[in-house]
C-alpha cells in the first residue's frame, strides 16, 4: 500500500516538474527563477 502511494507521489512530482518546464519556457519573463533554483 505505501510503495502505491510513493509511486503516485512520484508521478505526481514529475508531473509537477514537468509542468513547470514548459511553463518557463512559455513565460519566462514572469516566472520567478528564484523559487525553482530552491528545488535544485
Amino acid at each position: 500500500m505505501q510503495k502505491i502511494m510513493l509511486y503516485k507521489l512520484q508521478l505526481d512530482w514529475q508531473m509537477w516538474l514537468m509542468h513547470n518546464r514548459t511553463l518557463i519556457k512559455q513565460k519566462s519573463n514572469n516566472f520567478p527563477l528564484n523559487s525553482l533554483n530552491n528545488f535544485r
